[in-house]
């Protein structure tokens, strides 16, 4: 909490203790965003992402948490959070998550991402949405190589390369990945 609180563009609002708290912070206080731990006392914080999401859909829901399984993340954006991140990662990290979340974007730490993004692409694949080069350039946007080194690797003009993306990110009906997944997530694919 401390960090929120000494770091420019925050106003903290108030902490919860358990599931129960944080749901009535969120009735009393509405906040812009609010940051829930996977594991939290009474109710877990995927049971208050739900709630909250589905009774105050303007509180944009982070979930922080020391899991690292991909089945957690599903859950979470299932449950309507628009953001995951790791305890592990940089408080950097964290703050540029909140702040990105709170902008309205879809933030996966990049770790889950890549899991989450594999298992969705092998279904686009199966049902011939994506083709394996297609497949390949998102696997190397998720290392965080830029256009020009993906087209370098893969020996691709940047007219063909930027056709790609946009099928990519067509078939996976978004304009971002992290948020494509997310909606894949949410359709249950």
């Amino acid at each position: 909490m401390q960090l929120f609180e000494t770091a420019e563009d925050f106003v903290v609002v108030g902490e919860a203790t358990n599931g129960y708290e944080a749901l009535e912070m969120v009735e009393a206080e509405e906040p812009d965003v609010i940051l829930l731990d996977v594991s939290m006392p009474d109710i877990d914080g995927l049971e208050v992402a739900g709630i909250i999401t589905r009774t105050h859909p303007d509180v944009a829901v982070t979930m922080l948490s020391a899991y690292d399984d991909s089945a957690y993340v599903v859950d979470a954006i299932r449950a309507g959070a628009r953001g995951y991140v790791l305890k592990t990662g940089a408080a950097e990290e964290l703050l540029e998550t909140v702040k990105r979340v709170a902008d309205g974007h879809t933030v996966i730490d990049a770790q889950l991402l890549e899991v989450l993004v594999e298992g969705l692409l092998r279904e686009e694949r199966e049902e011939g949405k994506l083709t394996k080069r297609q497949i390949e350039v998102v696997g190397l946007m998720l290392t965080g190589r830029s256009h020009t080194e993906i087209g370098e690797r893969l020996d691709l003009p940047p007219g063909t390369l930027n056709d790609d993306m946009e099928h990519i990110l067509g078939a996976l009906g978004s304009s971002g990945l992290a948020a494509s997944v997310a909606e894949a997530l949410r359709r249950n694919m």
